[in-house]
């Protein structure tokens, strides 16, 4: 009856009042300790691709040599942790061709940052596979 189909959109309307009451408090809580703390990030990792796309967006290039360290991106997952982040994105030029790209793959994944990797997929072999599923 609509009697019955109003009851029970107002019953959803609040339970959908309730659990944004919720969101909204938690996300005040941490808000009010850290007003500007990240959610995410991407990390462009390195400059060097395997391939030269003329619409890639980075510009990426064989002939590129510009990487950030490991050390400079384990800096950086750490600080993304310990402000709340929730996820990271490796990106680059090619992220799979970086040399510290599975150790801070699993430094992510120890700090339970959800993982997004961005590659064009020519580097991944078969043996890295289970790598990529267990770290997300």
């Amino acid at each position: 009856t609509l009697y019955m189909k109003k009851m029970i959109f107002k019953n959803l309307k609040d339970r959908d009042d309730l659990i944004r009451s919720i969101r909204k408090k938690k996300d005040n809580a941490l808000e009010s300790q850290l007003p500007n703390a990240p959610k995410g990030a991407t990390i462009i990792l390195t400059g060097y691709c395997n391939l030269k796309c003329v619409h890639c967006y980075q510009n990426s290039s064989p002939d590129r040599h510009d990487s950030l360290s490991t050390d400079e991106v384990k800096s950086i997952l750490l600080s993304l942790s310990s402000l709340g982040a929730k996820t990271v994105a490796f990106n680059g030029g090619e992220a799979l061709a970086w040399t510290g790209i599975y150790e801070c793959m699993q430094l992510a994944h120890d700090l339970n940052l959800s993982i997004t990797l961005a590659t064009n997929g020519l580097l991944i072999h078969d043996n890295k596979i289970p790598f990529y599923i267990k770290n997300n």
